[in-house]
């Protein structure tokens, strides 16, 4: 019982953050008809990507600027400048403002829509991950 409770007590705790967005397949969304038009869904989807860019970058540059204060704070306290390394440097420019990004409704069947989600997240160091429901749903199965 002793071994368990020190091990216990050497563990770090460990945090991690998770924003998820409803993007509404293009498949599904019949309104539009946007299973039909490239142009149509692409358009859509450019726009929600720009805001989940603009949402990434704009909290990221606060967050930095907030560390950028403390860091010029505790510097002038200090009486000495702090100087990162490059490896601190390349780690700061990965970092993210969210660790995981769950996207709903992401629509796996569609080569061209997963390439424009790859190549707007992969710059961001984000991976993609996918996966297709479980199940086909038949028409009777939706409530409108």
């Amino acid at each position: 019982m002793e071994k368990i409770s020190s091990e216990l007590n050497s563990y770090q705790p460990f945090s991690f953050s998770v924003a998820t967005f409803n993007i509404l397949c293009p498949y599904w969304n019949s309104k539009k008809n946007e299973r039909g038009s490239k142009e149509v869904w692409s358009a859509r989807q450019h726009q929600i990507l720009d805001t989940l860019q603009k949402l990434l970058t704009e909290a990221k540059s606060e967050k930095k600027e907030t560390s950028h204060v403390t860091e010029k704070t505790e510097s002038v306290e200090e009486g000495t400048k702090k100087q990162k390394s490059d490896e601190e440097k390349d780690k700061d420019k990965a970092s993210n403002l969210c660790d995981i990004i769950c996207l709903q409704e992401f629509w796996c069947d569609n080569e061209d829509f997963v390439k424009l989600y790859e190549q707007t997240f992969q710059p961001l160091h984000y991976e993609l991950y996918y996966f297709k429901r479980t199940e086909k749903i038949s028409q009777t199965d939706w409530r409108h």
